[in-house]
């Protein structure tokens, strides 16, 4: 039920691996970007090892659009739910990874983090992290970790007002505020 695509594949039998890799062309441009597609699972990365015994795969510089965050990780493994015993997921580890809104290949502005977990469809947790803006970090605004519940559909919480609403009876308010 899964898919590896990518400009360069080698499929080694006594380990069960498929490795894929891109294509360049002559002036070093990436061409064909290993995908790998499962049901509820895609992601696109720079080189994809994957073991077709245990389900398990690990990436180089891998990129993962996930509900409005796009995730860029630098080294990282990925393990399909067929493999996990426990809760039955997708997983996703990455180290040095970047969790942005930013739909850029080379992302304006980011939270850069040492370590990210990545459940697709629930929730992403993250180690050490710093704003980022042109690649520059700024060291004041650091947090220890983080976590981002990565919701799908509908969403709930607080609907701001658009404008101050002035009468002469009651004075200045709020209007069209709720939940």
């Amino acid at each position: 039920d899964i898919s590896l695509t990518g400009g360069y594949i080698e499929f080694d039998q006594h380990t069960s691996e498929v490795l894929a890799m891109p294509l360049q062309d002559t002036s070093a441009v990436n061409l064909q970007i290993p995908v790998y597609k499962d049901k509820s699972d895609e992601f696109k990365a720079k080189k994809i090892r994957y073991n077709l015994k245990t389900k398990k795969a690990w990436v180089e510089f891998a990129t993962k659009k996930e509900g409005e965050l796009t995730i860029h990780g630098n080294y990282g493994k990925y393990i399909s739910k067929e493999s996990d015993t426990i809760t039955h997921s997708d997983k996703m580890f990455t180290s040095g990874g970047l969790i942005t809104t930013c739909n850029h290949d080379n992302p304006h502005w980011g939270i850069k983090a040492s370590k990210i977990k990545l459940i697709p469809q629930k929730l992403a947790v993250f180690g050490f992290s710093t704003v980022e803006v042109g690649g520059v970090p700024i060291y004041p605004l650091s947090l220890p970790f983080g976590m981002y519940p990565i919701f799908q559909g509908q969403k709930s919480g607080l609907i701001l007002p658009r404008n101050i609403d002035r009468n002469s009876d009651y004075g200045v308010g709020f209007k069209d505020i709720g939940i």
